[in-house]
Parts: structure tokens; C-alpha cells; sequence
């Protein structure tokens, strides 16, 4: 509800070009409910599967697409910082690059272990049998973990900015949720023990109370930045005493 919440608040913010990556970032998580939803996820993963041959692998593309708006949240706070032809040669070498040489070979490692072969309910909560599958984890969480490395240092350096310390208070709050999913994930795949599927939903609730931080925050910010540039009600005129 918090991300159709503020993607129907930012339906003013594209024609604003410092907003356009919030923006996408919101319409990625919408995309990603789009994969995940059960309502959803079962009819477009039978089209996936005619076309490719492979299960889950709307879920896979959830994942992408995730990864694909915590990198527009990333241009949003580091575009802040530099000057455009910097900032243009920087994401490109640190950010772009990387996470398309990652999201390749996750893609491999997707098609290549057992979890294609079989349509299952919720891919996340799987139990990680097998080498590729636990390899497809491990990429999986450490591309989140470089690019929430990224965005927090970015903003760290704009909570010295006192208009703006509000919204990144909530950014540094959804970051640790995000980094603490990430983290959970990784340690149900190095240990396999028997409490693992509480790791699946503990790394699931921090998750999705990350999207909820996040996507309250991208509305909230706009709503204060439309109230900012809106003038002022003039003041009533006094009536004319009789």
C-alpha cells in the first residue's frame, strides 16, 4: 500500500529532473510486486516459462528489478554530490558495470541450478540446496551489499545538510533493515541448520520493512518539496464594516 502510495504522490515528479530516479525506483517496486504478488506471479511465470523453459523465473526478474531501483536511489543521493560529467563517468565505472557483469552471471547461475526446473510458490523462502543455487545467493546479497555500501556513504555526507536530514535519517534506517535482510540471506546459505526457515522470514520482514521505509520516504519527500515551491494562500480580505 506504501509503494501504490507513493507512486500515485509522484505521479507530478517526472517532469522534474533531480526526481526521475526516485521516481523509477518506486515504479521498480511496483514491478516487483508485479513478479511477486501471488495474484500476479502465477500467471506471468506460466508466460515466462512458455517463452524461456525455466520456472521462477518471474522471481528472478523481481530480484532484478529491485536491484535495478536500489541503484536508482543510488544515482538520486550520489547525483546530489557532483557535478554531472563526474558523477556520469563514476556510475558508469562503479555502479552500471558491475552490477551488469553480476546480474549476467546471476542469471547463469539461476538457469544452471535446480530451482528452474520446478515452479515453486515463493522462491525466496526456498531451502538452498546446491552449489549454483547457493552461489546465485551469494551474488545476490553481495550486489545489494555494494550498492547499499554506496548509497550510505552518499548519505552520510547529506545528513550534514540540515533541510534534507529528516528524509535521510529514514534512508539510513531502511539501509540497515535492507543490509540486515542481505546478511540474514547469506547466513542460510553458509549454514545450513535447522532454524533456517526463520532466517527466511526474519530476512523477509526486514526486507519488506526496507520497501515500506523507502517508499514512504520517496512520497513524504516530494510532498514537502511540492509544499515548499507551492505559493502562499493570500490572506482573506477584511469585510468593509457597514
Amino acid at each position: 500500500m506504501l509503494i501504490c502510495w507513493s507512486f500515485w504522490v509522484r505521479r507530478t515528479a517526472w517532469n522534474c529532473r533531480w526526481e526521475r530516479a526516485t521516481s523509477l525506483f518506486v515504479f521498480a517496486m511496483l514491478l516487483t510486486g508485479v513478479f511477486t504478488f501471488h495474484l500476479t506471479a502465477d500467471p506471468v511465470g506460466r508466460g515466462l516459462y512458455a517463452l524461456t523453459r525455466l520456472h521462477n523465473l518471474g522471481h528472478f526478474f523481481a530480484q532484478v528489478t529491485f536491484l535495478g531501483g536500489i541503484c536508482a536511489v543510488v544515482y538520486s543521493a550520489v547525483a546530489k554530490l557532483t557535478t554531472d560529467k563526474e558523477f556520469a563517468q563514476w556510475f558508469k565505472r562503479r555502479v552500471e558495470l558491475p552490477l551488469a557483469v553480476g546480474v549476467a552471471l546471476d542469471f547463469a547461475l539461476f538457469a544452471a541450478s535446480k530451482v528452474s526446473d520446478n515452479p515453486h510458490p515463493d522462491f525466496n523462502t526456498m531451502q538452498t540446496t546446491g552449489v549454483f543455487l547457493s552461489a546465485y545467493w551469494l551474488l545476490y546479497s553481495g550486489m545489494l551489499l555494494y550498492l547499499l555500501y554506496h548509497l550510505t556513504r552518499a548519505l552520510i555526507d547529506l545528513w550534514h545538510d540540515e533541510p534534507s536530514r529528516k528524509i535521510v535519517n529514514l534512508y539510513l534506517v531502511a539501509n540497515g533493515f535492507l543490509a540486515t535482510a542481505a546478511l540474514l540471506r547469506v547466513i542460510t546459505v553458509i549454514v545450513q541448520s535447522p532454524g533456517g526457515s526463520a532466517l527466511f522470514y526474519l530476512s523477509f520482514m526486514c526486507h519488506t520493512i526496507a520497501v515500506g521505509i523507502l517508499a514512504f520516504a520517496a512520497g513524504w519527500s516530494w510532498q514537502a518539496r511540492v509544499r515548499w515551491f507551492r505559493p502562499p494562500r493570500p490572506l482573506p480580505e477584511k469585510e468593509e464594516s457597514l
